[in-house]
């Protein structure tokens, strides 16, 4: 995103009161980028390139979705 991160674009989200599913999809990998993305208030992560069924997999989790 060119004027926000995913990081702060999520504490904004949070600090407006939503408690929604937040997945990062994102090609940062390293173990402290990964944190970055919880401490930020997301609920996961998951790093690129993203498989399908990885994807599918993490959105039926927090979706509620059994299988």
């Amino acid at each position: 995103m060119p004027k926000l991160t995913g990081t702060e674009a999520t504490r904004r989200i949070r600090d407006n009161g939503c408690s929604c599913p937040i997945i990062a999809m994102t090609a940062n990998t390293a173990e402290s980028d990964h944190q970055a993305c919880l401490d930020s208030g997301m609920n996961d992560y998951l790093a690129k390139p993203i498989l399908q069924q990885q994807l599918l997999e993490k959105l039926n989790q927090w979706s509620g979705v059994q299988q």
